[in-house]
């Protein structure tokens, strides 16, 4: 699973990689305002990782360009964590989700647990993203499991990691791609939904006049079917009915308004 990447934080092209198999030359310093300012130089060589890949892909992701997929979960613990506790943490999460692979972070002596996704889930806006994140957090039991975790940093699509050092791989298989969408779609009833509302009966009218038999059963906010208006789309679970468009689980697209189906 590769994750996109910063080779310092003032860098706003993005680029894929495996940030446990890169081999940090951090900047040797034990203060950590120094530290924070190499990070932002324009020359630094280093490495900052997210789990999150921008609507523009090369681009990092931002209040301009929002998360369109999530490919793995990290949660940062800021307390300074021992090994034997570390090893405590990963045996409680066992019970759960195990994390795929751990490491420490610089300075703080803090650690970070990495969930990797069984394949990338689509976000259709910032709203769902954040609502999913609180949600995982929670089904992760992330806060029971070590000292110190930071929520803010864990809900924050926006933040670029630190590839820190001592990396290790702990053996918990990815997050389940069923799993991950049924976490989705249980936030999305309660996510806000932009654009246009077109009357549903409307709406149920043109599904069969334009696309005859490509939806099952009624045509209803909720509803849940296929991309009826992709030729190549089978999977008849796919594709949620909301006020405004198409929430997509497959595909190219994790929202389709109206105004582009019809």
């Amino acid at each position: 699973m590769l994750l996109p990447c910063l080779r310092n934080l003032a860098q706003t092209d993005t680029h894929e990689a495996c940030p446990w198999e890169y081999s940090p030359n951090a900047f040797s310093t034990t203060n950590p305002n120094a530290y924070k300012t190499w990070r932002k130089q324009p020359n630094t060589e280093h490495l900052f990782y997210s789990g999150f890949v921008g609507q523009a892909p090369t681009i990092r992701v931002s209040e301009n360009n929002p998360p369109l997929e999530i490919r793995a979960l990290v949660a940062d613990y800021d307390a300074a964590v021992s090994d034997e506790d570390l090893q405590s943490g990963i045996e409680r999460a066992e019970k759960y989700y195990t994390p795929s692979i751990v490491h420490r972070t610089p300075l703080s002596g803090g650690v970070r647990l990495i969930w990797l996704l069984e394949r990338p889930l689509l976000l259709p806006n910032y709203d769902v993203a954040k609502r999913f994140l609180k949600v995982a957090a929670k089904y992760l039991h992330a806060k029971a499991l070590l000292p110190g975790l930071d929520e803010q940093a864990f809900e924050n699509a926006n933040l670029y990691y630190d590839v820190g050092h001592t990396w290790m791989e702990v053996g918990g298989a990815p997050i389940p791609w069923v799993e991950a969408c049924g976490w989705l779609v249980k936030v999305s009833e309660k996510a806000k939904w932009t654009g246009d509302a077109i009357p549903m009966e409307v709406l149920a009218a043109e599904v069969q006049d334009r696309f005859p038999g490509r939806w099952q059963g009624e045509f209803s906010e909720g509803a849940r079917g296929c991309r009826f208006w992709d030729p190549t789309a089978d999977n008849p679970t796919a594709a949620i009915v909301r006020p405004t468009g198409m929430q997509c689980f497959t595909g190219l697209d994790p929202f389709v308004p109206w105004s582009s189906i019809f």
